[in-house]
């Protein structure tokens, strides 16, 4: 059995009171015709209603599998956007399914459309007042499809009326779980989408064009990234090879420095040796120089004693003083070299 849906134009057919934001009434009129119709394509039973709905017995009578609501806000929040809500789920018998289905029709919506999604959920929307006539298994959504007099933002976007309809109806038949092509080509079942969680249940033709575009621009981006590193890896290889002869020259200069550094430790050892040697000598010289220092002052107390003892001997008259001293000291000095050796 197909899938029974009731859409209801937001504001249609009151002229006073709860009129709707500016265009909402006029808006929504045209809008749910075109949805209906592609609905009523796919297969599945569609019923229309207006703001008076409740008085329609098809309509509060029936356990319908949808019932949606279209509007869209007045401009009173600065801003853009738009939201999806169901009854509150005390109120409601059928809440998970109404759940369900609000989300799937917020993510296709607001994602598809490019109108932000701003939660503006309130009492207005969870306590709607169609929500009291319509039996307790029919699940109920209201759709806010954005700030619909926001120009150029909303304004623009929603009076791409195919565009809205086309992307509302896929919203329902995605959240039902329809394949929206119906003949799909053997070439993409073969592609095994149902092997896929994103596709298993459900999936579009657009879903996958977009899935497409997005993995397809994500490889050329990665192409461009490789083909940097490629470059970047080849500049790399010849920074490397040439440092790797530079440090090639480095190594030969520094075997070359220690071999002159092995030649100078030797020249080093060679003259820590004649140092050894000079010092010894010098240590030697010290000595033989402190014990003349000791020796000279008893030599010329000596060679005074016997200047007086020769010039007391008369046999030394006929020679000059001069002439002994100059012998004495001969002797002397004779006779320490003698001492020394």
């Amino acid at each position: 059995m197909s899938k029974r849906v009731c859409l209801q134009a937001g504001h249609q057919g009151i002229t006073s009171g709860s009129t709707g934001a500016p265009g909402e009434r006029d808006w929504t009129t045209k809008i749910v015709p075109m949805i209906a119709e592609r609905l009523r394509a796919k297969g599945l039973g569609v019923y229309e209603t207006d703001a008076l709905g409740y008085n329609d017995d098809k309509v509060i009578e029936t356990d319908w599998d949808l019932f949606l609501s279209i509007h869209y806000d007045a401009d009173i929040y600065n801003d853009t956007g738009g939201f999806t809500d169901y009854p509150e789920p005390k109120t409601d018998g059928a809440t998970q399914e109404s759940q369900r289905i609000a989300k799937v029709l917020a993510d296709y919506y607001f994602s598809t459309t490019g109108i932000k999604y701003v939660n503006r959920s309130n009492a207005n929307t969870r306590y709607y007042y169609m929500w009291q006539y319509l039996t307790s298994k029919t699940p109920c959504v209201i759709i806010e499809c954005g700030v619909g007099w926001r120009k150029p933002e909303d304004y623009n976007t929603l009076r791409k009326y195919d565009f809205i309809a086309d992307t509302i109806s896929e919203g329902i038949l995605k959240a039902f779980g329809t394949f929206l092509d119906e003949d799909i080509p053997s070439e993409v079942e073969a592609l095994g989408l149902k092997e896929i969680p994103r596709y298993n249940k459900y999936w579009t033709y657009r879903e996958l064009i977009s899935d497409y575009i997005k993995l397809y621009k994500e490889y050329e981006y990665e192409k461009q990234e490789k083909e940097k590193y490629k470059k970047e890896a080849r500049e790399l290889r010849e920074v490397t090879k040439s440092q790797a002869e530079e440090i090639g020259k480095k190594e030969k200069e520094i075997d070359s420095l220690d071999k002159a550094n092995a030649g100078y430790r030797a020249e080093i050892a060679s003259l820590q040796e004649q140092f050894v040697n000079v010092s010894r000598e010098r240590d030697g010289l010290i000595d033989c120089v402190k014990s003349y220092e000791i020796s000279i002052p008893k030599l010329h107390a000596t060679i005074k004693d016997l200047e007086n003892k020769l010039m007391a001997q008369e046999p030394l008259k006929a020679y000059s003083s001069k002439e002994l001293i100059n012998e004495v000291v001969s002797r002397v000095v004779n006779k320490l070299k003698g001492g020394a050796s």
